[in-house]
């Protein structure tokens, strides 16, 4: 994009929001996708996403990593859209 193209959108972001930086770490264990996603700025929060493929024989249960050590399940509860990019950009 040109500068003024730039100046333009930089002086209509949304000021109540943080830039969120993130890294994103992806690795295979037992045939099971895993996505780190450490928060690096404006929160310090780290969030493992497992992909699992669900087959009518077998439970959708994830085996973990013994090298992880993991706090508790982030769900799709209401109560947990507080882990979201959205709502961890947002300035207090």
């Amino acid at each position: 994009i040109t500068k003024r193209e730039y100046l333009s959108l930089f002086n209509n972001r949304d000021k109540t929001r943080h830039i969120v930086r993130q890294k994103r770490i992806s690795f295979l264990w037992n045939i099971q996708s895993f996505n780190v996603h450490v928060f690096k700025e404006p929160s310090d929060v780290c969030i493992l996403h497992a992909q699992v493929r669900s087959s009518p024989d077998s439970s959708d249960t994830v085996d973990m990593p013994s090298f992880l050590d993991v706090d508790r399940l982030i769900t799709d509860s209401v109560e947990d859209e507080i882990y979201g990019a959205y709502q961890i950009s947002l300035i207090k």
